[in-house]
């Protein structure tokens, strides 16, 4: 109110229009730098591509932090898993998966889930799992008892599972999450590979021998 009535229409309208481009522009770059570890970075040797290839705090739900709020991938609960079950959380990604869902899922109407009840759990399961191939240290995990799943914690829906793990060797492990794994070169759904290493650190028991 106090630039209107101190400028003329067209100077008025110019600031006008300046702020809410600069205020797109603002909002622009911190989407970009949540999605990116830095906007401006001399990580010349410890690139992106190698981190992606290491480890990444995204996939690790003890490890997530507000930065990670936009990167909507595949995660376990830690970098270390005591358990005899590995719990995986595949985020559902609306704007990715409902193009591809058209593409691939034939029992959807129109691209939706109009079934019902225990009905749409199981088409939602068939079609989202199908996107998606995961190997434990190179051997393929099926996902026929992953369940779809809301989690008011992260904001997100997706399939949660439970991975056996009770008879592997403590030490590292690679758990890859690929989804639509089976795409070409000029697919217009690439491929994307999610590695996502972690240590199984089974509990010792350390009761001592009787006297």
């Amino acid at each position: 109110m106090t630039l209107q009535s101190n400028l003329n229409g067209k100077g008025f309208m110019a600031v006008y229009f300046a702020v809410i481009f600069l205020t797109s522009i603002f909002g622009s770059l911190q989407v970009a730098s949540s999605a990116q570890f830095a906007m401006v970075h001399r990580y010349d040797v410890l690139t992106t591509e190698a981190v992606e290839n290491g480890m990444v705090s995204a996939h690790y739900e003890s490890m997530r932090s507000e930065h990670d709020r936009l990167l909507r991938y595949p995660m376990i609960p830690s970098d270390r898993i005591s358990e005899v079950h590995l719990r995986l959380f595949i985020p559902h990604q609306p704007k990715r998966d409902n193009a591809l869902a058209r593409e691939k899922c034939t029992d959807l109407k129109d691209g939706r889930n109009a079934e019902k009840e225990q009905a749409a759990t199981t088409l939602a399961h068939a079609c989202i799992g199908s996107f998606w191939t995961i190997t434990l240290d190179g051997e393929t995990v099926p996902l026929d008892d992953f369940v779809p799943i809301e989690r008011r914690d992260l904001d997100l829906r997706g399939l949660i599972g439970y991975i056996p793990i009770a008879e592997l060797v403590p030490g590292r492990h690679d758990l890859v999450a690929t989804w639509n794994a089976e795409s070409g070169k000029d697919d217009p759904h690439p491929r994307r590979e999610y590695r996502i290493p972690f240590w199984f650190t089974p509990a010792v028991d350390q009761t001592l021998p009787a006297p």
